[in-house]
C-alpha cells in the first residue's frame, strides 16, 4: 500500500526541478562611456519563451539599499529598465536619460511576477 503512494511522489519529486526553473540575472556589459548617459546591458537567465512580458524590473526599495550596504545616490532615480531580446537570449537594458559621472555604480533591482 505504501509503494502506491512513494511511487507517485518520488517522480514528482524527480520532475520538480525540470518543472520550475529559476530567473537569474547574469553578467553586466557597459556600452556606455563616463560623463555619458548609461547603456548597459544585463544578461537574464533561465527565462522561457513569452515569461519577458510578465517580468517587471526596479530599483530596489531603500531597505534593500540598506540591508546590502550600499548607499542611494539620487542619479538612480533617472534609470530606466526594460527586457528586450529573442526567445533564447534575453538582456536587461538599464538607460539612463543623463550622463552618469561616477565611474562606479551599484544598485540592486528588484525582479517581480505581474
Amino acid at each position: 500500500m505504501l509503494t502506491l503512494f512513494v511511487r507517485p511522489l518520488l517522480v514528482a519529486v524527480v520532475l520538480l526541478p525540470l518543472a520550475v526553473r529559476a530567473v537569474t540575472l547574469g553578467e553586466a556589459r557597459v556600452k556606455s562611456y563616463l560623463n555619458q548617459p548609461l547603456d548597459a546591458e544585463i544578461d537574464v537567465i533561465g527565462l522561457a519563451p513569452g515569461q519577458h512580458e510578465d517580468i517587471r524590473l526596479r530599483l530596489a526599495n531603500q531597505a534593500q539599499f540598506d540591508r546590502l550596504g550600499i548607499v542611494y545616490q539620487s542619479y538612480l532615480n533617472d534609470l530606466q529598465f526594460d527586457i528586450v531580446g529573442t526567445d533564447d537570449n534575453w538582456v536587461v537594458r538599464a538607460r539612463s536619460r543623463r550622463p552618469i559621472t561616477e565611474p562606479f555604480i551599484d544598485f540592486p533591482l528588484q525582479m517581480s511576477w505581474r
